[in-house]
């Protein structure tokens, strides 16, 4: 197996996952946080010495990036317009490449912006690079675990530090996908139950799934049940105690869907 290099990357983080073999034994994670004041060639360039990652241009690289997605019907998708539409969405404040996943599941084109200096960068130093939204294999296994639910609405939560991806579920359709840049478990509240508000959700039956880093789960859900009954945590199948592989639950949520899905 070619050795695989996965790098989740947000404004402020960047994880390394290194695996050589098909099981994913051995693994290898490096969490690096970005130094904002210096700039992304200087972050990834220590961050691979620090993980002890020689000849990287050799890997096969993935980067699962997070960043605000607009969601495309399939049926009204362009290629050839998709970075003006992603950029009409948004105020963007520096140049984007404009990327897109497709969920045929879901009947839609999941577009995504990287930063053009990232991309540089990368590619200068690994080569052939490339990009998932961070989002995009969470959605798969939502699109599989929405399934199971006999409420009208499920609602998915995402929990990050300083953001939340709110995807919702009417029945077996895909109703929205938003981002909300926020902090504060109250904020977060606020802005969920006001989605709830708006779709007519039944806040004793309609399912909320919190998925996430694991302090902003625990906090958040207990804030979340002072107004809905049905909050549950997202559960992925880790390895036992003991495996190799344990050190892969520290990764971030949008990693561990794509090792253990």
């Amino acid at each position: 197996m070619t050795p695989t290099l996965l790098l989740a990357l947000d404004a402020e983080n960047l994880w390394i996952y290194r695996c050589t073999s098909p099981d994913h034994n051995p693994a290898q994670l490096f969490h690096y946080p970005l130094n904002l004041q210096a700039s992304f060639a200087t972050n990834l360039s220590e961050a691979l010495e620090l993980a002890h990652i020689a000849d990287a241009a050799t890997e096969k690289v993935c980067v699962y990036y997070s960043n605000v997605v607009v969601p495309v019907p399939i049926s009204e998708f362009s290629e050839a317009d998709t970075e003006a539409l992603y950029q009409s969405c948004f105020a963007v404040r520096k140049p984007l490449r404009v990327c897109y996943d497709a969920l045929p599941a879901e009947k839609i084109n999941l577009l995504f912006g990287v930063p053009t200096s990232f991309c540089k960068i990368l590619e200068e130093t690994f080569g052939v690079v490339e990009y998932r939204a961070a989002l995009t294999p969470l959605l798969h296994l939502f699109s599989k675990a929405r399934r199971s639910h006999t409420s009208l609405h499920s609602f998915f939560v995402v929990l990050h530090s300083q953001t939340m991806d709110v995807v919702v579920y009417e029945s077996n359709r895909l109703q929205l996908i938003n981002r909300f840049d926020v902090s504060a478990v109250a904020d977060r509240a606020y802005f969920i139950f006001n989605i709830a508000q708006k779709l007519r959700a039944d806040l004793e039956h309609d399912v909320f799934i919190l998925a996430g880093d694991r302090a902003v789960v625990e906090e958040t859900e207990a804030e979340f049940r002072r107004f809905a009954t049905n909050i549950q945590p997202f559960c992925l199948s880790l390895p036992v105690e003991g495996s190799p592989l344990t050190v892969s639950a520290e990764l971030p949520i949008e990693l561990q869907a794509v090792v253990f899905a």
